[in-house]
């Protein structure tokens, strides 16, 4: 199990990085204003020095009001000497210079105004527009709120693309068959950012060319021979060293149940006669047919019987492999979209001079990664001594890059705070691997252990359940840290 010290919001260091991991209830907001009133008192920064990242506009607001209601406590306690609050009550018999603690705070709640409290994307659209010439980002740049009619745009012309001049039997294969349409394609981006970082599973190659022309080559040499070779193809499927489990029945008539394997063969026989005699190559397959296949035959021959032999067989055994390729193909382009999509947003939007709010990160990230990217981190360290990541189980790799690269080191301080359990569940493109990767990096590891927010006896029964299990969220980075019942 990761070791974990228990969190002293009064006393605990104020260096490095720092990982607070703790869950619902126990006070994370509230150690996120304490460590705000410290680093001004102790560490002697102007509110605007202080960046505070959180992941919601309604979360900026909250801890906005949170953090100024916690300066005017402090004020009210330095001025009067004592505190309800025993947190700020500590903090006041820590103060050896009370005086100019009180003109700290003061200063703070004047310059309220100034405070830098922002969600991820305003903190990165801060940066780009303050840091225009090191981040080559361009002035009059609009950002919008909407991107899915760019979207749509692309994966029509995607449609188009790979369909327009498809040839009938592809493309009705994916219409009507698999319900493969436009829509689905748009519905597919819309589950999955893009950015550079995504990995498509599986990765899958184009089919060989042609695909289409061989299964119709293959189809139009079964329609020769059927004819000839039907009346030899049906005593062979009746040779009982055949299954009849397998043979002796078939879905081709659903409403009516065979049991007599002659007919259940006779039906099978129909059903190609009339499956050939289509002048359509069309798809798919009927119901059945795969019992004409040389593959399936071999699966149901009897104990030590050998299975009946014909050039039917073996052309249906080409057929039914063929007809997979259009599977492929299909996952093939699903997998396609989304580096299309990529490169197709990224040309779109500099056509027209818009970003939208992932692409503030993308640019930042790629700022900072780029030639003249220390330069920029060095900038945006001058300027804030100390970062404070609210619901740091949020965060996605791209996140994260920006984060460590500008407050990673020794010399910065950087609070990482959330609760992993909750980026299991991979809310806001949490992404359960990065929060692990960066949990492992920290210099120190905290918990806060006091639930302030759950009855007693809910505590309980969750610590009783949950430690009864070795391992219960299945990583060894995320263990159950039982919380405490507040005196």
């Amino acid at each position: 199990m990761e070791s974990f010290s228990q969190f002293n919001l009064l006393d605990s260091g104020l260096h490095g990085t720092n990982l607070i991991e703790a869950s619902a209830g126990t006070g994370k907001t509230y150690a996120i204003c304490g460590l705000f009133l410290r680093l001004i008192l102790e560490k002697h920064l102007s509110v605007n020095q202080i960046v505070v990242v959180t992941f919601t506009v309604a979360a900026t607001q909250e801890l906005r009001d949170r953090i100024r209601g916690k300066l005017r406590e402090a004020i009210d306690a330095f001025s009067h000497g004592g505190s309800a609050d025993s947190f700020i009550n500590g903090l006041l018999q820590k103060s050896k210079e009370r005086k100019a603690a009180l003109d700290r705070l003061k200063e703070a709640v004047r310059n309220f105004d100034e405070i830098a409290i922002f969600t991820i994307h305003g903190f990165c659209q801060r940066v780009l527009h303050e840091h225009a010439f090191e981040s080559g980002s361009l002035f009059d740049t609009n950002l919008v709120t909407d991107q899915d009619y760019i979207k749509q745009e692309i994966v029509d012309d995607f449609w188009r693309r790979h369909f327009l001049n498809a040839e009938p039997e592809l493309a009705d294969y994916a219409l009507y068959t698999k319900k493969c349409r436009p829509q689905q394609f748009y519905e597919l981006l819309g589950k999955v950012p893009v950015h550079p970082n995504i990995k498509i599973i599986p990765d899958v190659h184009a089919p060989e060319p042609h695909f289409v022309t061989q299964y119709k080559n293959t189809l139009s040499k079964l329609k020769q021979i059927w004819p000839g070779s039907k009346r030899d193809v049906e005593e062979l499927l009746k040779n009982p060293a055949i299954n009849g489990h397998i043979y002796g029945s078939t879905s081709v008539a659903p409403n009516k149940k065979i049991s007599n394997r002659d007919e259940s063969v006779s039906r099978l026989v129909k059903a190609m006669d009339e499956f050939l005699a289509a002048d359509s190559y069309h798809l798919p397959l009927f119901d059945g047919f795969e019992k004409f296949t040389a593959g399936t035959l071999a699966a149901s021959m009897k104990k030590n019987q050998e299975p009946p032999q014909h050039p039917v067989f073996t052309m249906c055994e080409g057929l039914k492999k063929s007809t997979k390729v259009f599977d492929r193909y299909l996952l093939f382009l699903k997998s396609e979209i989304f580096g299309y999509a990529k490169d197709q947003m990224i040309m779109r939007k500099r056509r027209h001079n818009i970003q939208f709010f992932d692409d503030l990160l993308l640019k930042v990230d790629t700022a900072l990664k780029e030639e003249g990217g220390e330069s920029l981190a060095e900038a945006l360290r001058a300027k804030y001594k100390a970062a404070l990541i609210d619901e740091f189980q949020d965060t996605d790799p791209i996140q994260y890059e920006i984060f460590n690269t500008i407050f990673g080191s020794e010399n910065s301080i950087l609070f990482l705070i959330g609760d992993p359990k909750q980026s299991i569940y991979g809310f806001r493109g949490a992404d359960i691997f990065t929060y692990m990767g960066a949990a492992r990096r920290v210099h120190t590891k905290y918990t806060l252990i006091q639930n302030w927010r759950s009855e007693p006896d809910l505590i309980t029964a969750t610590n009783t359940l949950f430690s009864g299990a070795d391992n219960p969220f299945v990583y060894d980075e995320i263990p159950f840290l039982p919380s405490s019942v507040v005196p």
